[in-house]
C-alpha cells in the first residue's frame, strides 16, 4: 500500500507546512489523547482516499498519532487498509540551525462549511516553482479541529477535505 502512504505523508507534509508553530496559533498544541479528525481524497479521476487520525500520546511539543488509511479505485479496494504510527514534535517545524528559509505563506481568512458546521478557517497559499512549472498549494486551518487541517488543494484540486472530527472527554 505504498502509494496510499506516500500520498498521506505528502498531504501530511503540505499542512504542516503551513501550520504555525508558536503554541498559541497551533492546533497540535491544544491536541489530547483521544482526539481525531477524518478526511476523504480525491487524488486522481476515480480514486479515494478515506483517513483517519487519532491521537495515542503527548509528552510536551511531541505528538504521537495513527493514522488509519484506504484507498479505492473505481470502488474497488487498492490493497487492505493499513495503520501507521506516526509522530511529531511541533516545535521543531519551525527548521534549525541551517535550514533554508522559506518564503511566508500568504494567509486570507475564509469560512468552511463540514457537517453543518461553519469552521473559521486560515487560507494558507504557498507557491513553489519547481524546474519552470508553477505548483499553488492552498491549506484551511482550524484551531477547532483536531491537528488542525479543514482542506488541502493543489492546483485547484482538492487533495483532502475533513468529514468529521471529534475531542477527548
Amino acid at each position: 500500500m505504498r502509494s496510499t502512504k506516500g500520498f498521506l505523508a505528502l498531504a501530511v507534509a503540505l499542512a504542516l507546512l503551513v501550520t504555525p508553530t508558536l503554541a498559541d496559533d497551533n492546533p497540535w498544541a491544544n491536541l489530547k489523547v483521544g482526539d481525531w479528525a477524518s478526511y476523504e481524497g480525491e487524488p486522481a479521476p476515480g480514486m479515494k482516499t478515506e483517513t483517519k487520525q487519532v491521537v495515542t500520546a503527548v509528552e510536551g511539543t511531541v505528538v504521537s498519532y495513527e493514522t488509519h488509511s484506504s484507498m479505492t479505485m473505481n470502488g474497488a479496494p487498492l490493497g487492505e487498509p493499513t495503520v501507521t504510527p506516526m509522530t511529531l514534535d511541533y516545535a521543531a517545524t519551525a527548521g534549525g540551525e541551517g535550514a533554508e528559509p522559506a518564503e511566508a505563506p500568504k494567509f486570507t481568512e475564509e469560512e468552511v462549511e463540514v457537517n453543518g458546521q461553519t469552521l473559521a478557517c486560515k487560507v494558507y497559499t504557498t507557491e513553489t516553482d519547481v524546474a519552470g512549472t508553477i505548483y499553488v498549494s492552498k491549506s484551511w486551518v482550524c484551531l477547532d479541529v483536531p491537528f488542525g487541517t479543514v482542506k488541502a488543494e493543489s492546483n485547484g484540486t482538492v487533495s483532502m477535505m475533513l468529514v468529521a472530527w471529534g475531542h477527548a472527554e
